[in-house]
């Protein structure tokens, strides 16, 4: 069986609200895993404000919310705090390889729509025909038509000197080819992005799950890559379409700072990459933030 996992940050209703849609679209049933990652117990606040009807039980020293939604059994881990990403999702598979023994997790953003009922007894049967696939991902699009899957393989150059050049000075001109995207095609991919995946939990466990030491960004990049290197490989489905919004997404200078420090860690700690060249990564970030806002503030003198 499956396990639906989300990781929320302060955005318990849209949570929620995707949770009912989820329910409407898949094939099969679910269980359904919520990670509270905030320290303001916003899970327990929104049953208490919509009237709903809880049972409390315990799991490595945190509660968790027994209750009902859209006659769905949801499970609702306060995490106390918001350890990121990485922490969120592994304590949500913990709960469902302990308490619930399921053989697949999908790890989900709250932020999508899928084009046509969702068929998990397919992604299953792809599982049961490769021992070897560790990681699943279907065909993710933008609103604009642009697909986000498969991602093929890009070195430190790429990803972390010359990107944040195309992004502060040539407006995203290169996006095309430093996005990493591969074919269309279903097949081995190196990675595929994380706002819904599916992934073998035996594999998962194997490779230690989700590294910590990252809080937001790069976390499906260094799962592949600990797939990869335990004989699993990540597999690209082009065959269920999936919409997403990037509700969470934002564009400024902490984010892109954060995603930056992530990718370097990355670099660092699975490719070897020497500190000198990435002290030259972070000369180029800095360096192509301080003009993009020179840009910034000089167009707005213009208008």
């Amino acid at each position: 069986m499956f396990s639906l996992i989300i990781t929320d940050y302060k955005t318990m209703k849209e949570t929620m609200e995707y949770v009912a849609y989820c329910i409407s679209k898949f094939d099969e049933e679910v269980h359904i895993i919520i990670v509270d990652n905030s320290s303001e117990e916003c899970g327990l606040h929104y049953m208490q404000n919509n009237d709903i009807n809880f049972d409390i039980e315990h799991f490595e020293g945190r509660k968790v919310y027994l209750f009902y939604y859209e006659n769905y059994r949801i499970r609702l881990i306060d995490a106390e705090n918001n350890g990121g990403y990485s922490a969120g999702n592994n304590l949500g598979a913990k709960y469902s390889r302990d308490i619930l023994g399921d053989q697949f997790y999908i790890f989900s953003n709250n932020d999508l729509k899928f084009s046509k009922q969702i068929n998990l007894r397919s992604f299953e049967l792809i599982f049961e025909n490769d021992q070897k696939i560790g990681i699943i991902g279907p065909n993710i699009i933008s609103p604009n038509g642009k697909r986000q899957n498969p991602r093929k393989k890009k070195g430190v150059w790429t990803q972390m000197i010359f990107s944040p050049f195309n992004l502060m000075w040539f407006g995203c001109r290169f996006n095309k080819w430093l996005w990493n995207l591969g074919e269309n095609k279903n097949g081995k991919v190196e990675w595929v992005s994380g706002s819904f995946m599916i992934v073998n939990s035996n594999a998962f466990w194997k490779a230690k799950g989700f590294d910590e030491n990252i809080f937001l960004y790069a976390e499906e990049i260094i799962l592949s890559e600990r797939m990869r290197r335990i004989g699993y490989y990540t597999y690209y489905d082009s065959n269920q379409t999936i919409l997403h919004y990037h509700r969470g997404a934002t564009s400024d200078y902490k984010s892109r700072k954060m995603n930056h420090k992530s990718l370097r860690y990355y670099y660092r700690e699975y490719k070897g990459t020497s500190e000198m060249l990435l002290v030259f990564s972070d000369m180029c970030f800095e360096f192509a933030e301080v003009v993009y806002k020179y840009r910034v503030k000089l167009r707005k003198k213009v208008k």
